[in-house]
């Protein structure tokens, strides 16, 4: 994953819903990708990857 502006996302910030990471759904959707209930981990992966930055500093807010 990349680091966005010096911040770490770490897992229990992926568990807890504070990373600031966009929802994957939400991701393919913006990027035409049809969401089937098909989804493998390299997918998510990707995707999120691809983001360029955060909605908000790890631990700022919740989000689900």
């Amino acid at each position: 994953m990349p680091i966005y502006n010096g911040d770490t996302v770490r897992i229990r910030h992926l568990i807890n819903h504070i990373s600031g990471l966009r929802d994957y759904v939400e991701i393919m959707a913006y990027a035409g990708i049809p969401f089937n209930n098909h989804f493998t981990e390299e997918i998510g992966l990707d995707i999120m990857s691809r983001q360029l930055a955060p909605n908000f500093k790890p631990e700022e807010e919740f989000h689900v």
